[in-house]
């Protein structure tokens, strides 16, 4: 079995004071008097200029300007007996490097049939894996996307005093109560640029194979700090503009994952004194594999899984955080 593992690391000094629970940043506010519904629209767009030089690159890379947009409107409507439903719909346009569209696609050049180069048996000789965690393969013909658009949230949230439930298009539990990415500047982090021009990025920590796809999730309240949560996902298969579970590389031998299964716990905690906030998390994730095609090269893929840690302090404009995805 091939494992693939990452560690990002971002440091800064902080004091370690008592701490209380983080409860406003962290759960829903108490519920409101049955009204009209609550709606809210948020919109984000990034431009970036981007000219390398191709033949430099173990990647091609976009020339001219990548761009992401994103548009995601949700409603809440308060019951009288005080139980929240909200729903949500998010999309995203982008255009990124041409070579690594919602980040897999091929980096490098390691033929699966030479000694040292990954290689998944087959009729005809050798293919090249995919990794399931990042959607990139070590061989095979480069791609060459252009403009893009993802459904990204499509979505039923049902949240009382019992925590909340969610059925439909969205991120699992292992992203959605992981402690928050690491970043540096905006367009570095442990999860995935949001934009590479390079076409060489390779650092992904978020545990999350399954993608937005179709789910049922379970989160519990937070009580002391603590937060639980759970996910089924019976089939991913629907990219975002950041990962696409099943990436369409010709001559590639894929995992195709299925029945995914996620779980996380979160603690959060504040100093309402120094205004230090901790946040901690530990994910796991499970799946079947159905392999790729013919006999030889599904036997060559057994079960998915993974394990995810996350640490994150914050004080005013000063974060420090560790990710840890395996």
């Amino acid at each position: 079995m091939v494992r693939f593992s990452s560690l990002s690391v971002v440091v800064a000094g902080l004091a370690a004071p008592t701490l209380l629970p983080e409860a406003a940043a962290q759960q829903a506010p108490p519920p409101e008097l049955a009204g009209a519904p609550d709606w809210k629209i948020s919109a984000s767009a990034t431009l970036v200029g981007a000219g390398l030089d191709q033949a430099a690159a173990l990647a091609p890379a976009s020339d001219g300007f990548l761009f992401d947009a994103g548009l995601a409107i949700t409603r809440r409507d308060v019951l009288e007996n005080g139980l929240q439903l909200t729903w949500r719909i998010e999309g995203r346009v982008q255009r990124d490097a041409a070579s690594r569209p919602a980040f897999s696609g091929v980096l490098g050049n390691c033929p699966p049939a030479s000694s040292g180069c990954p290689g998944i048996p087959d009729a005809a000789g050798f293919r090249a894996p995919v990794s399931p965690a990042t959607g990139l393969s070590a061989s095979g013909p480069p791609l060459d996307q252009n403009v893009f658009a993802a459904l990204e949230g499509a979505s039923l949230a049902v949240s009382g005093p019992w925590g909340e439930g969610v059925f439909g298009v969205d991120s699992g539990v292992a992203a959605r109560l992981d402690a928050r990415a690491p970043t540096v500047l905006a367009q570095v982090s442990a999860f995935t640029p949001d934009l590479d021009p390079t076409g060489l990025a390779v650092t992904r920590a978020r545990n999350d194979v399954a993608g937005p796809a179709l789910k049922i999730s379970y989160l519990s309240p937070r009580l002391l700090g603590l937060r639980m949560g759970a996910s089924y996902t019976p089939e991913p298969s629907e990219r975002s503009v950041d990962f696409d579970p099943r990436p369409a590389l010709p001559g590639a031998a894929q995992a195709n994952l299925k029945h995914v299964s996620e779980a996380a716990i979160s603690w959060a905690r504040t100093d309402p004194a120094s205004g230090l906030r901790i946040r901690a998390a530990l994910t796991g994730s499970w799946a079947d594999s159905a392999g790729a095609p013919g006999a030889a090269a599904a036997a060559a893929f057994g079960g998915y899984t993974a394990w995810g840690a996350g640490l994150e302090l914050e004080r005013g404009a000063w974060t420090g955080g560790l990710r840890y995805l395996h």
